[in-house]
């Protein structure tokens, strides 16, 4: 079962999954946590997600699955390091995939530390379905 789950950015994705598993989140009482950049225009987070500013505070949060939904530089600024540490990651930026050299290191820290790299198939309906299906297995749903 997956008891914390930390989200890099929330923004309209990171918002939109946040509602889609909120049920998933309430049913297994999951501790929730986001990264996110200090912006006066930021929507206010649900209640009981609690904030951070830094990669050090979400890695001192021991999230058991993280979900990148900020932007392409966040894959490769924040997700070799989560990967190193055993924590599997969802990535919606998938453009950052484009580096050929990134997706390789990426592959490689994955392997090495037994973490995973779960893909969206598509736009927001892939997602849900994509981080779902997973989540539903780790939490014994599924």
């Amino acid at each position: 079962m997956i008891n914390s789950v930390a989200f890099i950015g929330f923004g309209a994705i990171g918002q939109d999954v946040f509602k889609t598993l909120q049920p998933l989140f309430n049913v297994h009482q999951t501790k929730l946590l986001v990264l996110r950049r200090p912006d006066p225009l930021q929507v206010d987070l649900p209640e009981g997600v609690i904030e951070c500013a830094s990669l050090d505070e979400l890695l001192a949060f021991k999230p058991q699955l993280i979900i990148e939904a900020a932007a392409q530089a966040a894959v490769s600024a924040y997700i070799p390091t989560c990967l190193t540490l055993g924590i599997s990651v969802v990535i919606t930026s998938i453009g950052a995939l484009t580096d050929a050299d990134l997706v390789d290191e990426l592959i490689h820290v994955a392997e090495l530390h037994g973490s995973q790299i779960l893909l969206p198939s598509g736009a927001i309906g892939g997602l849900v379905i994509s981080i779902c299906t997973p989540c539903a297995r780790l939490t014994g749903g599924v």
